[in-house]
């Protein structure tokens, strides 16, 4: 663990101090403060801090709620046994098949936890503590079946009136995250406006501004329980920026499904043989076949535009398909928005981000949590090298004939931008 001090900010005070004073306010200013609690080491500290002040504000108990992912690991269970037994909190742990993004096959984009058809492959028995139905909700049927986002809203209700929903999000992990507590038009970056489908509903991250460090010096400095799988995942020399709690199975945490062959090989063969496609992942996902680091190659008198549709036809999900073709046209849209040069295979364009290599990668996960498009922020890369780097490859491409460039590059053929190309037809 961390033995760091906490992170100092603009005021001169410390993350821990600003946090323990949004949290604060949102008890002052809301009917319902929830956790929204998965166990992690970021949900821990919001938890905390809640904890604390519904303790020094007498808002107890704290409601907490655990949508058990039913493919996590057996410390993640008895960490979140631990919080439940507490008097002062009301854990509430449903046991429902979400709509998980199953990363490991693309004839099978999703796969739904403690689902009634795949009862002989669940990973685990159904804990003592599950709660397996959601009012107005037949969660036997696909329709039903939905992210945890859009479950919450019939689990807190509007007779809990105005509702601040507390999740461990940090900006550190990714851009996607930086960008929702990025907005300087309100008043509190850090809390949502309310949700359109649950309009008594707000998301708030109080720690927002927390570093990886800060997350584990809290447990060590204040002594907070945590989930030991993350000790586990240390002595694996898992890094701490790398240290995931979540099922294995998204296109991101997919990547480390081969870490639980040593962190539980009790569990192992369950693991593998729960979603399809999940043993070739295990052995490949960090390879091209799964399209991690890999190039992206075009047939013989093949058009980027053309093997990308053979990409997203290899979804036979229809709606997984459809994910991936507007995915894919929405990057499209974003790069010529901003410039006229063409997309290129593998050098991204230094103002967009965008290449064909990206494209791929959007159609072949469909970019769900849209992670690649927020990646791809106004300047991605405006460094010379970059800039170099894009020139080199379209120079190359269009000595090789490449029949799908325009007949006029703006970044070789007109520095100054003085003249506009024609786009090369990028409709999928």
């Amino acid at each position: 663990m961390s033995q760091f001090e906490f992170k100092r900010t603009a005021d001169d005070g410390n993350v821990l101090e600003a946090a323990r004073a949004r949290v604060d306010l949102l008890f002052h200013e809301y009917d319902t403060v929830f956790v929204s609690f998965s166990g992690g080491k970021d949900s821990t500290a919001v938890f905390n801090l809640c904890l604390e002040a519904a303790i020094r504000l007498n808002r107890l108990p704290l409601l907490t709620i655990f949508f058990d992912e039913e493919a996590i690991a057996p410390d993640t269970e008895d960490y979140v046994r631990r919080v439940s037994q507490m008097p002062e909190v009301d854990l509430r742990w449903y046991c429902v098949p979400l709509r998980h993004r199953n990363g490991a096959a693309m004839d099978s984009g999703y796969w739904f936890p403690w689902a009634s058809e795949d009862k002989h492959l669940w990973v685990r028995d159904l804990p003592p503590e599950a709660i397996t139905e959601i009012e107005g909700l037949d969660l036997d049927t696909d329709e039903h079946r939905a992210p945890i986002d859009e479950l919450v809203p019939y689990v807190v209700g509007p007779e809990y009136g105005r509702t601040a929903a507390v999740l461990g999000i940090r900006a550190q992990e990714s851009l996607t995250r930086l960008k929702a507590v990025s907005v300087s038009s309100r008043l509190h970056n850090w809390i949502t406006p309310p949700w359109k489908t649950a309009p008594w509903i707000v998301k708030a991250y109080p720690v927002y501004d927390w570093t990886t460090s800060d997350v584990w010096t809290a447990p060590k400095k204040l002594g907070w329980d945590y989930n030991r799988y993350y000790d586990i995942l240390e002595m694996m020399g898992v890094g701490h920026a790398s240290q995931r709690c979540a099922p294995p199975y998204g296109d991101e945490p997919l990547r480390g499904l081969h870490e639980w062959h040593e962190a539980y090989p009790e569990l192992w063969d369950k693991m593998v043989d729960r979603v399809p496609g999940a043993a070739a992942a295990s052995r490949y996902a960090n390879t091209e076949l799964y399209g991690a680091y890999g190039p992206f190659v075009l047939g013989k008198d093949q058009t980027p535009q053309e093997r990308i549709r053979e990409i997203i036809d290899q979804h036979t999900d229809n709606e997984m398909r459809v994910a991936a073709a507007r995915s894919v046209q929405g990057l499209i849209r974003f790069h010529y928005k901003k410039v006229e040069d063409p997309i290129l295979i593998s050098s991204r364009h230094p103002l967009t981000g965008v290449s064909w290599r990206i494209l791929a990668k959007a159609a072949q996960t469909a970019d769900l949590k849209k992670r690649i498009m927020a990646s791809l922020a106004p300047g991605y890369n405006k460094y010379e090298k970059f800039k170099v780097r894009y020139a080199k490859e379209a120079q190359e491409l269009r000595d090789q004939g490449a029949s799908w460039l325009p007949k006029r590059i703006p970044i070789l053929d007109d520095p100054e931008g003085t003249h506009v190309a024609p786009r090369s037809t990028t409709d999928i």
